[in-house]
């Protein structure tokens, strides 16, 4: 699914229980990955599953550098404390595509959990690059959806100008 996709659907359609934004397939002469377009979604997600005043219970965010792969799978399966659903966010985790899948490996507890996450969390995972081979891309998409942020071309570009301009006033 594109971002833009996402963006539409935010607050219309359950979200999957697991979000993997990553590069997609770019325009001629454009980029890969626009981290805008992640950064606006996970805003929109944020803003609509996120309660203001229960946000220090239900979100929490994530480096992939900083901390193992079991911490977030732990956190990811503690049920949410009066609220519905947690949020989740790991970034930089283009990191696991160099980590193998294979049982043994720090990856594994992840890859397991991706395969059925839990109906109680969201879990939003930002790589800027990944690989469509790996255990960790297909069990993202198994367990939920990815959503390809490339740069837009010129005239969906405008579009979405527009759209952000009227949506902020």
């Amino acid at each position: 699914m594109h971002a833009n996709e996402l963006l539409d659907q935010i607050g219309k359609k359950p979200l999957p229980p697991v979000l993997l934004f990553a590069p997609g397939a770019a325009p001629f002469g454009k980029e890969p990955w626009e981290p805008a377009l992640a950064e606006r979604a996970i805003e929109r997600i944020i803003a609509t599953h996120v309660d203001p005043g229960m946000r220090d219970l239900c979100l929490s965010s994530f480096h992939a550098d900083e901390c193992k792969p079991g911490e977030i799978v732990m956190e990811a399966q503690t049920l949410p404390f009066l609220v519905e659903r947690r949020v989740l966010i790991v970034r930089s985790a283009s990191r696991y595509n160099a980590m193998s899948g294979e049982k043994g490996s720090p990856l594994a507890p992840l890859i397991a959990y991706l395969e059925a996450p839990s109906d109680t969390t969201l879990l939003i995972l930002i790589a800027d690059n990944v690989d469509k081979r790996k255990k960790f891309y297909k069990a993202c998409q198994k367990g939920g959806a990815i959503v390809e942020c490339p740069q837009l071309d010129d005239r969906a570009l405008t579009t979405w100008i527009r759209s952000e301009v009227q949506n902020r006033g």
